[in-house]
């Protein structure tokens, strides 16, 4: 661990501002948790993106919670949904997806 850290420190390397969770690692009947998973930058990061922040989610399936790095200062605004015209022009394919989005049922946030 002080051999990981010196790395760290050698090359200027900065953990980013967790919000949300706390642990990212849990034993399976939590009864231990740790911090074991980071994002680490550099400075010129931060100097960039001045508002970078990592998010934990909530672990799912896995021993380890994902982490999300956001920009809490940029509003990227509405992204519009996007697709190739082609696929409407496949036959059956409005079928199939009206299909799937009515019979399938998923549980979970797909991580």
């Amino acid at each position: 661990m002080e051999k990981f850290n010196e790395f760290i420190e050698n090359c200027q390397l900065y953990d980013v501002l967790t919000v949300g969770r706390r642990y990212t690692w849990y034993r399976p009947n939590d009864t231990s948790r740790s911090i074991s998973d980071r994002v680490l930058v550099t400075d010129n990061w931060l100097m960039m993106w001045p508002g970078l922040t990592q998010c934990i989610i909530s672990r799912e399936v896995f021993d380890h919670c994902a982490l999300v790095v956001k920009n809490r200062l940029i509003d990227w605004g509405h992204v519009p949904f996007r697709m190739f015209d082609v696929w409407l022009k496949e036959q059956g394919f409005k079928e199939l997806v009206k299909k799937v989005w009515t019979n399938d049922v998923y549980n979970g946030n797909g991580l």
